[in-house]
């Protein structure tokens, strides 16, 4: 069953599978280093709202496409707790997750997307939000 959409399987939907051998993305290479996200001013500049307690984020993820993957993604509460609420856009292929920042780093959040199947595609761009100043 490939990691993608394993979480399936946890919450007793094998009968999934049936269908469908070869569903969602395989996780078998090398993951990622996310280290980054644990510098205040990048992370700072990616989410769009943060509290002392709440942030929430919107993440482009490539890896979206099917109702499934939907699904998954807005029951990312069952696999960690401090998520506390997440919304696909399917069209645009992006999750916006709130989640406890205080419990929960932005970085961890993302190996948990990651770990699933689901990296979210993290870019400069993305970074640097300034636009060009028409005078």
């Amino acid at each position: 069953m490939p990691n993608g959409l394993s979480g399936f399987a946890q919450w007793g939907m094998q009968q999934y599978y049936r269908y469908n051998q070869y569903p969602g993305k395989s996780n078998k290479e090398k993951q990622a280093d996310f280290s980054y996200l644990d510098e205040p001013q990048i992370a700072a500049k990616l989410v769009d709202f943060k509290d002392d307690k709440i942030t929430i984020i919107t993440f482009y993820i490539p890896a979206i496409h099917c109702s499934s993957c939907i699904w998954l993604l807005e029951n990312l509460y069952r696999l960690n707790p401090n998520v506390l609420q997440s919304r696909v856009d399917f069209m645009k292929k992006q999750a916006s997750i709130t989640f406890n920042h205080t419990l929960l780093p932005l970085k961890d959040l993302v190996y948990l997307l990651a770990n699933i199947g689901y990296d979210p595609k993290i870019t400069l761009q993305d970074v640097v939000k300034e636009g060009i100043r028409i005078t």
